[in-house]
């Protein structure tokens, strides 16, 4: 297999597995008192210009994956917004 295929797949695994324990936290508690707000959107942002990206190139897998990103951080900035303790 090539290398340019091999390492994005593994940095977007690795990405994906990164943010599954603050996920699970969070959907478990239902508070996103610890995530830092400025992380949520920016990592926000930088998934939506991700899926941008995947839409101007027509890759499914960058549109897919930044979309399923885009999910994750939309539903901790509900979460974090609509926290008791913000």
């Amino acid at each position: 297999m090539d290398l340019k295929i091999i390492l994005p797949v593994i940095g977007n695994i690795l990405s994906a597995i990164s943010v599954v324990p603050e996920i699970t936290k969070v959907y478990k508690s239902w508070n996103a008192r610890s995530a830092s707000i400025y992380w949520i959107l920016i990592s926000l942002v930088t998934n939506i210009v991700w899926v941008s990206y995947g839409v101007v190139k027509k890759d499914m897998g960058i549109g897919v994956l930044g979309a399923i990103f885009v999910g994750f951080y939309s539903f901790l900035l509900l979460v974090k917004m609509t926290s008791k303790n913000k």
